[in-house]
This record gives C-alpha cells, structure tokens and sequence, in this order.
C-alpha cells in the first residue's frame, strides 16, 4: 500500500488565510502484494486563526471513491485537526478495488471538505482500474505463465487527467447561508443507478451522516412512464388550456382532484421505494425540531425527482408535501471541470434577464410565447436576442450576468434516432450539450450567469424524462450560477405563466430586499393545486438552496 498524499497549500486572501486543495500530479500502481488496495491521504491547510471551526468542531474531509470500498473498518467521513500555523494533519481512508472483469469506466476520487455542516470546496482526480497480468517468472514459460497466474486490479498507471483543485476558506458565512440539509449522493455507475454513497451534513447535527445505499436501475424507466402519464393526464384532462379555464362537458373539480391525486400519489411513491433511508432518518429529525427549511442535493445523478417527493414518517402518521413546495431544495451537479463553479453562488444581482425566443413557423409555432416574452420585456434589464444559432452565440459571448433564458422548443431522442439526444431548438439548428459545451469553451467562460430553459415539447421527442438530466449538468459545467429546466416536456400556456410568475415575483419582492430563489420557485409550484396543470411540478433548479437574489 502505497500513500495517496492530498495536501493543501495557504495563501492569504482578504484578510484571511485560504488553501489551494488538490491531489497528487501522478498515481502509481499498487504493489503485486497489495493488488487494487490504496491509502488515500486528505491534508488541508488551517484557513483561520482558531484550530476549529466557528462552532467549535474540526473541519470533515468526506471522500467518495466510486468502484472502491473501505477496508480500514472508519467510515467515509473523518475529522482533521486544524493549527494555528502550519498544515493540518492528514486524513487516511485505507480503500480497495473491487473484482471487475473489465477494465473499470472512468470515475473520480472525490474529497469534499465540511466546517460545521457549511461545504468548503473539493477536490478530485480521476481513476481507472484496470486488469493486467502479473510480471512473468523467468523459470517459466510465457504461455505458461499466462495461463496460470490470475489476473491482478491495479490503478491505471497512464498519465493521469488534470487534477480538479479549488480554494477552500472557513468562516465568513452567516448561519442562514448554510443549508439545513445538505446531502451528497455518487453512484458508482451514475447511468445505470445501482450502488452509490451518500454522506448528509447539516449545522444542526453533531457530525455526518454516511452510508452506502442501492437505487434499483428500473426506476429510470418507470419515472419515464410517469412522466408521460402526468404529461397525457393534464393534456387530456383539461383539453391543453388551464383547468381555471370552464370545460363545457365535464366537471373541472373532478378533473383537478384526480390529476391532484394521481401527481401527489407519485410523490408517496417516490419516497416510499426509492429515498435512502438515512435521508428519511434525518429529514424527520430535523423536521421534528424545527430546523428544516432549506435542502442541497448534491449528485452525479439527476434521475431521482426530488421535488416531487412526498415523505410520509415511518408510522405512516405525519405526511409532508412535495419538497419542491415545502422547503427552499435546489441540486448540484460534483465538479467535473475547472471552469465549473464548485461552492454554488449564494447571492446574486438582478441585472437583467437576455431572452432568446425562436420564431417558429407553422405547426411549430409555440402561441403563448409572445406573451411570455411581453411580460419579460417589462423587467429591468430586458435585452432580446433573435433565435437563430449566430445570435445564440452572440448572446454567449456577451452577457456575462444576470438571467439568459430560452422561450422554445426542447427535445429529447433515442440514442441511435440520428438526432440529439438531448437538445434546444434554434430556427437554424438543434443545439446539444456537446455543442453548448464547445461554444462557452469559444467564450472563454465570461462570467455566472444564470440559465432558464423554458423548452417546451416539440411533438417529436421520443422520450420524456432526461432533459434536465442532460442539460443540468452541462450548464454548470460552463460555470453557470445556476440553471431551471425541466424534467418532461412542458406544455407552452403554462410554461409561459410558469416563468411570468416567476421573474414578476423576483421584481415584486426584491423591492424589499434580498429575495431567496427557491421561495420563488416555492410560490409559483403551488399553481398547481389551483391550476390542476403538471407543468408546475415540472421544473428543476440547479444551484444554491439559499441563493439570494439583490437588487443592483
């Protein structure tokens, strides 16, 4: 067993000391004698005068290690002791390989470090575990040999992938930035679900929370079903206009009671057969006490919708709402790049929203589109952009803050249908993450600014969960503050109320201050039990839980 060093440098930063986290330039492959086991080592560096955090308890270094597991009998969360001077002490977790009969994905050794419940910042490099046969004996043959000597794991001894580093600061904060629940999920295998790790912090616990946990892989095809039921149920129910709108042949409340019943029904579902079971411990706990208004979650896997999960407590007694309308919840995606923002943003100004509104032609043509855009055009800082690729570009290139949002179509394909898999529709073209991914890259990531895709179906998707699975992620990779999307195709009247509701609530109450982003998206949520529309429960946000949004 060889030692996997992780060290931090310190470089004083306004007034404070900060530390430059990363992991070693190079890994080597184990010894023959200890195939496929490594000691990891976390060490930070002391980020303030005091040798704890600022409630007294030493800063954690949780680390997720997909394809690996424990063996020194700890867990996967440890404390560190800080010093007045100096580095810190190091943080060991002894971990194996596990059998694979093929060399392994690439995946990453990921070190997240806590003070207090608060996320600091991470560091990751990446791994590849790989089969190779052990040196030959000289005494025998090569055939032989090769026949008789079983395969060893080893680490990939290839010049590895630029290490991701990031700054890491304690203290600063106040108590209210830091979510009440903050919850970390890797899978091993982020597209087939499967096995994973999930560590919860919070201020209002004693320490982390960490366990291994299975998602069975069905779930992404039985959320697709649902999707498309809640999709079908509000179109055939309420004949595509708002259930506030008269039927002259039916019963409006019967119909909004059921769509209500079918929606809520799925949320209980959700919660019952998919949620890890320490987040249902801790959820109840600080619910208990008072303590719970704002959730991260922060994944490798958007799949599991977490706002439309519906706890219910062990004794089946108590039931809460969906989460998306009961607590301040946001996601976050590990980083996965330099350019993408590690800790998410927890204040941002208002400076304006840049709108890009394709003009479709025909049977594509999206009828409440102008009036989404009317109401836009009435917040400060409006700026509308055409919808062909060349001004898309443009507008990549120029606005560096404040919201960009798309008023269009969005759609999401089979793999081998020769079209995107995932995708937003300009007049000209249909823009992929890869594509997205190249032209921020060609912009030299100006500034965070924050993403709203408001991408209703096309009428030719042929699947209806994944877009946010695939735009989320690649967005922040950008080094977005944030992104809203959503998780099946929206139907255009009320994905048009939906983001009217939601800038005018942010320019009403921002008047009186500071404004959380998630309350926002709390408020226009709730539209749906006086709507009886699915729309409302479509949307996701990508960022901080308690982001906060300040006049300029």
């Amino acid at each position: 067993m060889a030692p996997w060093p992780w060290r931090c440098r310190r470089e004083p930063s306004n007034g404070r000391s900060t530390s430059i986290c990363s992991p070693p330039a190079s890994i080597s492959p184990t010894a023959a004698n200890g195939a496929g086991k490594r000691r990891s080592n976390a060490r930070a560096t002391a980020t303030s005068s005091a040798s704890t955090s600022r409630r007294g308890r030493p800063p954690t270094t949780a680390l997720f290690a997909s394809g690996f597991d424990l063996t020194d009998g700890g867990k996967w969360s440890r404390q560190t002791t800080l010093y007045r001077q100096g580095d810190s002490d190091f943080v060991r977790f002894d971990v194996k390989a596990r059998p694979t009969a093929n060399d392994s994905k690439p995946s990453q050794f990921i070190a997240r470090i806590y003070s207090a419940g608060r996320f600091l910042g991470s560091a990751s490099r990446s791994v590849v575990i790989r089969r190779t046969a052990p040196v030959e004996a000289a005494a025998r043959s090569a055939a032989a040999e090769r026949s008789a000597a079983p395969a060893m794991l080893m680490l990939a001894a290839a010049p590895p992938q630029p290490a991701v580093t990031g700054n890491v600061t304690l203290g600063g904060a106040a108590g209210d930035d830091v979510p009440d629940l903050d919850v970390t999920i890797l899978y091993d295998d982020p597209s087939g679900l499967g096995s994973g790790q999930i560590i919860i912090h919070s201020p209002h616990l004693a320490g982390p929370v960490t366990d291994t946990f299975s998602t069975p892989p069905e779930m992404a095809a039985w959320l697709d079903s649902e999707y498309r039921r809640l999709l079908q149920l509000g179109l055939s129910l309420r004949g595509a206009v708002s259930l506030q709108q008269p039927a002259a042949s039916s019963d409006t409340g019967a119909q909004k009671r059921f769509v209500t019943l079918a929606a809520e029904g799925f949320g209980d579902a959700l919660y019952r057969d998919y949620v890890p079971k320490p987040f249902k411990d801790v959820f109840w706990s600080l619910r208990g006490k008072g303590e719970l208004h704002s959730i991260q979650i922060t994944s490798n896997s958007p799949t599991l919708p977490w706002e439309l999960i519906r706890p219910r407590s062990a004794d089946g007694a108590v039931a809460d709402g969906f989460l998306g309308m009961g607590y301040r919840l946001a996601r976050w995606a590990p980083r996965s790049s330099a350019s993408q923002v590690d800790n998410p943003l927890d204040r941002m100004t208002f400076t304006g929203v840049a709108a890009v509104a394709p003009s479709y032609v025909d049977k594509r043509s999206l009828r409440f589109q102008q009036d989404e855009i009317a109401a836009l055009s009435k917040l400060y800082g409006y700026r509308r952009f055409d919808g062909d690729f060349t001004s898309f570009e443009k507008l990549v290139g120029e606005v560096s803050t404040g919201f960009i949002h798309f008023s269009g179509h969005g759609e999401v394909n089979q793999p081998s249908s020769g079209r995107p898999v995932f995708a937003i529709d300009l007049v000209d073209q249909s823009l992929d993450p890869d594509t997205w991914a190249a032209l921020v890259a060609a912009a030299h990531g100006k500034g965070n600014p924050f993403y709203f895709f408001n991408a209703c179906d096309t009428g030719r998707s042929q699947m209806l969960g994944g877009f946010v699975q695939g735009w989320g992620p690649a967005v922040l990779a950008g080094g977005a503050s944030g992104f809203i999307g959503g998780m099946w195709p929206l139907t255009d009247r009320a994905a048009a109320a939906f983001s009217t509701d939601f800038y005018g609530g942010i320019s009403t109450r921002i008047k009186d201050g500071p404004v959380y982003l998630a309350e926002i998206l709390q408020d226009v949520r709730r539209e749906f039990y006086q709507t009886g529309d699915p729309t409302y429960l479509a949307y996701t946000f990508y960022g901080n839980a308690n982001l906060r949004i300040v006049a300029q």
